[in-house]
């Protein structure tokens, strides 16, 4: 009896080791999306574990209600913990309405944990020492590793405003009050792709144009965003290539990434991506053609995966490395994507149009470049027109980014 209960126990602990699928968290997928005259955010679970001919993958879980349309977003620690998800919502009309809404996303074990999960808003017209000048319409959002401080980049073109009041506006968020803006580098004015914090520093990378058909990249630091006049040459480096302004307005910020250890610059109109790495405060430029009419880059601000996947209207363009100038593979006939994330946990890339999910496995894209989606659900009444698409894994496993190895161990 003895050994038969030490040989019971040894099964049990060799069971609970095994990371069978059962002991593995949930997947969700988080989209911003409009219902008549509804905002709200969408949580599907992706059930990917039971999913079968028969069964959905996708399953609606919850909803949480918007002030506005959902803009843009950013994760608090979004590398790591992934804490909390900031959206930015704006309803454009006679007066513009903007606000942060924030969702914590640790703890996620049901739909009541979502839908009761808005910890708190801010009216971004409400910001203290707001200056009454700035005609507020924000385009895209930044925050720091710790979520107290945001950069966002305000374009009142957008809403029907003046077109030369572009600038990044850099906001305290844990005081709610304003902090300073940025207008011009010298006399050139911003570039509208937007910009991007790396929460590693939480140094904050924007754009902006020069007097030759370019775009220079800046660099400010944390401890200068209250004096965001203080560049030097060391915070300063040039990228040079041929853009036309009024196609920059056509890229959205995805156009623009910084990763943890380069920068990638998506030019619309010369069907080509500038692939730029730090040499102390240099940058080293590699121009790299792609795929035509590209219209984002699919990322996760790590350096996990070095591809480069580049999201264009019906198709995907997979360059095996930042830095190859041949061809990239295609995915073709993808079913008109217009939003892309990827998964770090799950190696999961997901693309999302009207009503529809697409779901590819990035590990076996490394072996087989041209394999075709994992599973296309169409029908999703959740996912009506959506605008952002993030994801969120639930409870029962911690969220930290280590590598492929954190893929679950049912899909290595």
């Amino acid at each position: 009896m003895k050994y038969f209960l030490l040989f019971l126990l040894s099964i049990l602990l060799l069971a609970s080791c095994t990371g069978t699928p059962e002991n593995e968290p949930p997947v969700f997928v988080i989209a911003g999306v409009q219902n008549g005259d509804k905002s709200q955010l969408v949580l599907l679970e992706d059930d990917y574990k039971s999913a079968s001919d028969t069964t959905p993958r996708f399953k609606s879980f919850a909803e949480a209600d918007l002030n506005a349309p959902a803009i843009a977003f950013d994760i608090v620690d979004r590398i790591n913990t992934r804490s909390e998800l900031v959206v930015l919502t704006r309803e454009d009309g006679d007066v513009t309405q903007s606000f942060l809404e924030f969702f914590s996303l640790l703890g996620i074990e049901n739909a009541v944990d979502f839908a009761e999960n808005k910890s708190k808003q801010l009216d971004l017209s409400t910001l203290t020492d707001l200056p009454t000048t700035i005609d507020l319409c924000p385009t895209s959002i930044q925050v720091t590793r710790d979520g107290s401080l945001a950069a966002i980049f305000n374009n009142p073109e957008i809403c029907q405003g003046p077109d030369n009041k572009k600038s990044l506006l850099l906001i305290d968020i844990k005081n709610k009050k304003y902090l300073n803006q940025i207008t011009t580098i010298g006399v050139f004015p911003l570039s509208p792709l937007g910009a991007s914090i790396d929460q590693n520093n939480d140094a904050l990378y924007f754009l902006s144009t020069t007097g030759n058909s370019g775009v220079s990249l800046n660099r400010l630091d944390r401890n200068n965003i209250n004096s965001s006049n203080n560049f030097s040459s060391s915070n300063s480096c040039n990228i040079i290539i041929c853009y036309k302004e009024n196609l920059q307005n056509n890229i959205n910020q995805s156009g623009f990434v910084k990763r943890s250890s380069d920068v990638l610059i998506l030019n619309r109109s010369q069907n080509l991506y500038t692939y730029s790495t730090f040499s102390g405060n240099e940058l080293k430029n590699t121009d790299i053609l792609t795929i035509s009419q590209g219209q984002s880059f699919i990322h996760d601000y790590t350096n996990q995966y070095n591809q480069v996947f580049v999201l264009s209207n019906n198709r995907i363009a997979i360059h095996q490395t930042p830095e190859a100038t041949t061809t990239p593979n295609r995915i073709e006939g993808s079913t008109s994507a217009t939003l892309g994330t990827i998964n770090t946990f799950t190696d999961f890339m997901y693309l999302a149009r009207d009503n529809v999910l697409e779901v590819y496995d990035l590990l076996e894209l490394q072996d087989n470049p041209t394999s075709v989606a994992l599973e296309v659900e169409t029908g999703l009444a959740d996912l009506n027109n959506p605008t952002i698409l993030t994801w969120v894994q639930g409870v029962g496993v911690s969220q930290t980014n280590s590598g492929l190895s954190a893929r679950p161990s049912y899909l290595r």
